[in-house]
């Protein structure tokens, strides 16, 4: 393992509280509508039954989906910003658009860790 790949897979130790990835989803069919997520033993992650009308189901699927990409979303993320902090270090960017991509970046980590870590990067 090279010091960079080390450095980016500490950037995702001690942030889970959360069911570990990867996630799979199902969503039954029209005669039993749900959206069910499981863990790789199959556990359940969210079970929900879905709505009834046809751009709620559609809509109910997609947040399924969403939801079942999360724990990767949520390592890419951390991995992003360790890779990038090694790369730019404070962030001090002039360019608005990077401040805001940082602070939403910053802004997701923290929701999904519960951590204030995170807080007044990328500003």
């Amino acid at each position: 393992m090279t010091d960079r790949t080390k450095r980016l897979s500490d950037a995702t130790e001690g942030t889970r509280g959360h069911t570990p990835g990867p996630w799979t989803f199902e969503c039954g069919d029209h005669s039993h509508r749900y959206v069910h997520v499981t863990d790789a033993d199959d556990r359940t992650v969210h079970y929900k039954y879905a709505s009834a009308g046809p751009n709620e189901a559609a809509r109910d699927e997609a947040n399924g989906r969403l939801i079942a990409a999360a724990p990767e979303l949520l390592e890419a993320l951390q991995k992003c910003r360790a890779l990038f902090s090694e790369i730019k270090g404070d962030f001090t960017d002039p360019r608005e658009e990077c401040r805001e991509g940082w602070a939403i970046i910053d802004t997701a980590i923290a929701k999904a860790t519960a951590s204030p870590d995170t807080e007044g990067r990328g500003e």
